[in-house]
């Protein structure tokens, strides 16, 4: 089985072999059901789905729905920050609730960037360029990782039921991996599941818009949600 590093820079050899091996469904048999696609659905940049059918029934029926992503402050914002932006200005013209993590905490684990470096990032290069390529921040809920107690209390509870192997497993870490970088993950489930908590509105469809590099979280977090369906009724996300 091929796997991906969400914090590498590699790509994959075989996307036909990717898709078929981590059940991602292309994108062009929905397209005609998709009310006015963005123009990167219809050109095949967006190319695959998981249960993108639960979040297009809510967007066609004027249901609530959730869309949830994030940026790692560290850098400049590039082309790919750009079309993970165009989505959410899709979505949020189509209905969805935008959900917009700043992965202040992945920056430290993953980079070493201080939680204050971060910040200035987010603020002076990530959400500048947000609001100028159209995203409506006062419709958002932005947020710092760093500084939410819903989505680090969830990753702590979440984390029971998540052993070394399986992380081990979909990431590839060994034994020099040092201790914030192997709990990193639950951040990120927690991120993708929080939307769903009752202070929040409650289960619903979300959406996961990230690239393919980003799908072993995804792949983590649908696993995750199945364990705790009971517990918090979580919808697995789709993306």
């Amino acid at each position: 089985m091929e796997r991906l590093d969400p914090w590498g820079t590699g790509l994959p050899e075989d996307y036909s072999r990717l898709m078929q091996e981590f059940g991602i469904r292309p994108l062009e048999e929905l397209l005609p059901k998709i009310p006015d696609p963005l123009h990167l659905m219809r050109r095949g940049v967006i190319f695959g789905h998981r249960d993108f059918e639960r979040v297009l029934e809510r967007m066609v029926g004027n249901g609530r729905y959730a869309v949830m992503t994030g940026l790692m402050p560290s850098g400049k914002m590039h082309l790919g920050h750009k079309m993970v932006v165009d989505q959410l200005v899709w979505y949020q013209r189509k209905g969805g609730e935008i959900f917009l993590c700043i992965a202040d905490m992945e920056a430290f684990s993953a980079r070493g960037i201080p939680y204050e470096k971060g910040r200035e990032i987010a603020f002076e290069e990530y959400l500048l360029n947000c609001e100028a390529l159209g995203l409506e921040l006062e419709r958002c809920r932005v947020y710092f990782q760093s500084r939410s107690q819903e989505v680090q209390g969830l990753a702590y509870s979440l984390a029971r039921k998540v052993n070394f192997s399986e992380v081990r497993a979909i990431y590839g870490f060994s034994g020099e991996t040092h201790l914030s970088h192997l709990y990193y993950p639950m951040i990120d489930v927690a991120d993708i599941l929080h939307p769903q908590l009752e202070k929040f509105g409650g289960p619903r469809p979300t959406v996961v818009p990230v690239g393919v590099d980003q799908d072993p979280h995804l792949r983590l977090a649908r696993d995750v949600a199945a364990k705790f369906s009971e517990e918090y009724g979580f919808l697995p996300p789709s993306s």
